[in-house]
């Protein structure tokens, strides 16, 4: 990523103090520069890991500066001038933004990879905290123009005996990837159609989840859950690589926003709950993205 840090360069040598806007772009193509060429030393040694953090927070007070900059130079300038140099910065304010949100992300990736993230994990019931994620998140659905529905299981009587299915997880690293595949969806779905979560509780044989749970038969059970949309849906050739770093199908090119690696942590997180993750999905009809883990009470 050297093509960062030269073209940063440039805009620096090219800007004055005066191009507000220019001087932020040209150091942030710096720092996302060092930070992108650093990445290996950022994955594999431990000493460099606090580094992520402060690239990301000179990439804010960048941010910062500019904005009082602008300020500054509305009260000693025309408004005219101001505006134009607002009207700059807002411009340049974005770029600055997606790259900080894609050094975040990419540090977290690392260090998820290396697995020198530690999980806080809880033994959570299944259904508390799929309700829990979805009220949580109606709201922003809603306000996007979707309809958002949740399929779960019938509730149990309050005097039933049997046990409520309970997981051991991370409650904070499952509610990301939950979040991920919640924007994803609302991301590729046209205002008016509909997305759905859902979950059900499987039986595991042979490796693989083979049918709905009926209470009865042996072998483990794991909690299956699925964020459903009615958008575009991804074409079988696109489908295996979803859940690469950086990549971005057909559909999600031409959207803005997304630093191409949600999906790739997700992956990482749920793959170090000892799940599973994967999506299935029908071009021009939507898609599904699952994620199943093991119960630790059936």
């Amino acid at each position: 990523m050297a093509i960062y840090f030269w073209t940063g360069l440039a805009f620096l040598k090219a800007g004055n103090i005066e191009v507000t806007g220019q001087r932020i772009t040209g150091w942030s193509f710096v720092l996302t520069g060092l930070h992108f060429g650093n990445y290996p030393l950022l994955r594999n040694v431990e000493w460099f890991a606090p580094w992520g953090y402060l690239i990301a927070g000179a990439m804010a007070f960048l941010l910062a500066i500019g904005i009082l900059l602008v300020y500054y130079q509305q009260i000693k300038n025309s408004l005219t001038e101001s505006e134009t140099r607002l009207q700059l910065l807002a411009e340049n304010a974005q770029d600055l933004i997606y790259r900080y949100r894609l050094i975040q992300d990419l540090f977290d990736l690392a260090q998820l990879e290396s697995r020198r993230v530690k999980f806080n994990l809880e033994q959570v019931a299944v259904n508390d905290l799929i309700l829990q994620l979805f009220d949580k998140y109606r709201v922003d659905v809603l306000n996007a123009g979707l309809r958002f529905n949740l399929n779960s299981p019938a509730p149990r009587e309050p005097d039933s005996s049997e046990t409520m299915p309970t997981v051991e997880v991370d409650p904070d690293q499952i509610e990301r990837v939950f979040a991920n595949l919640i924007y994803n969806a609302v991301k590729h779905t046209p205002q008016g159609r509909t997305v759905s979560v859902g979950y059900k509780i499987v039986q595991v044989d042979g490796g693989r989840a083979s049918r709905a749970r009926t209470g009865t038969g042996a072998g483990c059970f794991e909690a299956l859950v699925k964020v459903t949309d009615t958008g575009t849906g991804i074409s079988p050739k696109e489908l295996p690589y979803i859940f690469n770093r950086y990549y971005k199908g057909a559909a999600t090119a031409e959207k803005t926003g997304g630093t191409g690696l949600g999906l790739a942590i997700s992956k990482e997180i749920i793959e170090y709950h000892n799940g599973r993750i994967w999506a299935e999905s029908v071009l021009n009809q939507g898609s599904t993205f699952c994620f199943a883990q093991r119960l630790i009470s059936p």
